[in-house]
């Protein structure tokens, strides 16, 4: 994260795949998943994304509110 000058912790990986979601929580970042088919996404060890919109517009009106 040194390219963006913050810590893992601050940073939200945005992806279309679940996959993506779980390599950037193993990297210790807070991942959101565009779930444009609606199809739910569980981690085999049981852990979900940290926020989840079906669409790039509701992902901005997401991060509106925080």
């Amino acid at each position: 994260m040194r390219e963006i000058e913050r810590p893992r912790e601050q940073v939200l990986h945005v992806a279309a795949h679940a996959w993506d979601i779980r390599g950037a929580r193993a990297a210790g970042m807070a991942g959101a998943h565009i779930n444009r088919y609606g199809i739910p996404y569980v981690d085999a060890d049981g852990s979900q994304q940290d926020l989840e919109v079906p669409g790039l517009a509701q992902l901005a009106d997401q991060l509106s509110e925080i």
